[in-house]
């Protein structure tokens, strides 16, 4: 019985976003009362803040890299006193 219901309600779940009239909202609202969904949502914020700190610490790294060649290049490019 009780597997019954839940097949019922996940098969009325499964359809839900297609008969929301397809709006943003409705979707993301449907994606959060779902356990799946949620869970879904947490991963997506989670990646986005790994990507952003990576790129931080991307572009903190590409400036120590210049700064260290373009001090190279120079003490390379100046004769010996």
């Amino acid at each position: 019985m009780h597997s019954e219901l839940r097949q019922s309600v996940s098969a009325d779940r499964s359809d839900a976003p297609l008969r929301t009239n397809g709006t943003f909202l409705a979707r993301l609202r449907w994606a959060l009362q779902d356990e799946q969904g949620t869970a879904s949502v947490e991963y997506a914020l989670l990646l986005s803040l790994v990507v952003v700190a990576t790129l931080g610490a991307w572009v903190e790294l590409g400036a120590k890299v210049r700064e260290t060649l373009v001090t190279l290049t120079v003490s390379i490019s100046q004769p010996p006193s």
